[in-house]
């Protein structure tokens, strides 16, 4: 069976559902060359499973800050030209290098202390590290949204995310990661190509002119 949408029972479905994006992700990362492009591509197979509010990937640079390279809205409306996470949680994963999953980010003892939680109505969050094969590279984040008169009007706890969730967004992450990683590695092994290149350039000129100053 191929087509999800076919499936006999609603976990079967969801597992098939699954199993496509993760195909999906695979075909992106090995076709896609442009990172930026990407990253956007694989935020929106996510954004088709998990039902996120809010979605950005965010990379590591040589300085080891960090640097969103991807972002991604449930609904264009709600767009920033600043992407608000949670840098605790953020900081948390890279520590830790394990994914978590937060149902109610205003009431977890692990994060509660963080002020974008509360100023920006964070509710739930996926965030899953980028391991790559040698370090982790990034995090993948998620969340949803809710003003506290939502909240107040909310008569269960249940959210939005599953195990589920985070585990497709720890694999796809990954794929991802190992992308990210080989598009490093072939811009470094550009760069050095480059200035080996350069290199044989000048001491080829230094020496024909250090031939015709001896002629001279």
């Amino acid at each position: 069976m191929t087509k999800p949408d076919e499936a006999a029972s609603p976990w079967l479905k969801n597992a098939l559902a699954n199993l496509t994006i993760m195909y999906e992700a695979g075909h992106a990362t090995s076709h896609i060359l442009d990172l930026g492009e990407l990253l956007d591509r694989i935020l929106e197979l996510v954004f088709r499973s998990v039902p996120a509010d809010r979605g950005c990937v965010v990379l590591t640079t040589e300085t080891g800050a960090l640097a969103p390279k991807a972002l991604r809205w449930r609904k264009e409306a709600d767009r920033r030209e600043v992407f608000q996470l949670s840098r605790t949680i953020v900081d948390h994963v890279l520590q830790e290098r394990q994914g978590v999953l937060v149902s109610d980010a205003a009431r977890d003892e692990r994060f509660n202390q963080g002020e974008s939680i509360v100023r920006f109505g964070i509710r739930e969050v996926i965030c899953v590290p980028m391991r790559g094969r040698h370090e982790t590279l990034g995090v993948l984040y998620l969340d949803t949204q809710t003003t506290a008169h939502e909240i107040a009007k909310q008569k269960t706890t249940l959210g939005k995310f599953t195990e589920d969730h985070l585990a497709l967004a720890i694999a796809v992450a990954h794929q991802a990661a190992l992308a990210v990683e080989e598009t490093r590695y072939h811009h470094a092994m550009v760069h050095a190509e480059r200035l080996a290149a350069i290199g044989q350039t000048i001491a080829a000129l230094s020496h024909h002119i250090k031939n015709i100053l001896q002629g001279l």
